[in-house]
């Protein structure tokens, strides 16, 4: 992938590394649907423009070379991110993808917050039983602290992804037919994805509403670059701030003209937001740095 030189040189075999908890269901009697965010933990920012929390996750299969996106979410210890199920857990083989690393602001092949290295993967346990369900396609995934290079090219220590970034928030039980905003990168002609001019991610804004499998859709033309990326609640422009309701899941053709005119996320309810809540008790601390390559290509 020639667009992404410097983020392929950060590319190693960590995949044996990332764990995967599977959460059973703690029983919570589900509430009624809510007209107000409920929100685990609020969106925390930094004054940056546009959304620096939403990035690109990055992976191997084998020799061939995996992209989705993903979005770091507020958490107590700021190391958490939010994508698809598929697209951290290869329910082929059983266990996570190879090399994985997250990329937020990731512009082009820069990655001017840093890259952060997962650490632990946790789906539902219906995930895992039945993953071509769209219900439960979604992933909560802690990072350890970013790593970028410093001026002699030795790679070097950022920090905690929530203190770069910022992190959205995290809501659940929604009402249907409300304003959402969904995120994506646009895809080049090669079918690459890169940003469009101004840095700017592409969005679709529209209504929620009830599809197949307890998911939800909303009307939009973005492309398979933008699976994994956030849909929001309470987006405010220009801030980076927002409530994440779900992540999208598929693409598809609602209208049966032969366009992508939809996207599908599953609902997040009760369970999704006991997921999210063990998932926040998990602590990353620092990678090895001896992990690394000793320069970094720019």
């Amino acid at each position: 992938m020639r667009h992404r030189h410097k983020v392929a040189s950060l590319l190693w075999a960590l995949g044996a590394l990332i764990s995967v908890m599977s959460i059973p269901s703690a029983g919570v009697p589900r509430s009624g649907a809510s007209s107000e965010p409920r929100a685990a933990v609020s969106p925390t920012a930094h004054g940056f423009g546009e959304l620096p929390a939403v990035g690109r996750l990055f992976g191997t299969q084998g020799r061939q070379e995996l992209s989705c996106m993903a979005s770091s979410l507020s958490s107590p210890n700021k190391n958490l991110i939010i994508t698809t199920a598929d697209c951290v857990f290869d329910f082929r083989s059983g266990r996570t993808f190879d090399n994985m690393i997250f990329v937020p602001g990731y512009d082009a092949g820069k990655a001017p917050y840093g890259q952060y290295v997962l650490k632990s993967v946790y789906v539902h346990h219906r995930f895992l039983r039945n993953p071509r369900k769209a219900t439960y396609n979604y992933a909560f995934v802690t990072v350890y602290d970013g790593i970028d290079a410093d001026a002699a090219g030795r790679p070097k220590d950022v920090g905690r992804l929530g203190d770069n970034v910022g992190g959205l928030g995290f809501t659940w039980d929604r009402r249907l037919a409300e304003p959402v905003s969904g995120f994506g990168y646009a895809e080049s002609p090669q079918g690459q994805p890169y940003l469009l001019p101004g840095g700017r991610l592409q969005a679709c804004h529209g209504q929620s509403f009830p599809a197949v499998e307890v998911a939800v859709g909303i009307k939009c033309d973005l492309s398979r670059q933008a699976i994994g990326g956030p849909v929001l609640v309470r987006y405010t422009p220009g801030t980076g701030r927002g409530y994440v309701t779900g992540v999208m899941g598929s693409i598809v053709d609602i209208t049966e003209d032969h366009r992508v005119d939809a996207m599908l996320y599953p609902y997040f309810d009760d369970e999704a937001h006991d997921l999210y809540l063990s998932a926040t008790k998990e602590w990353s601390g620092r990678p090895s740095l001896s992990t690394f390559p000793e320069t970094f290509d720019d």
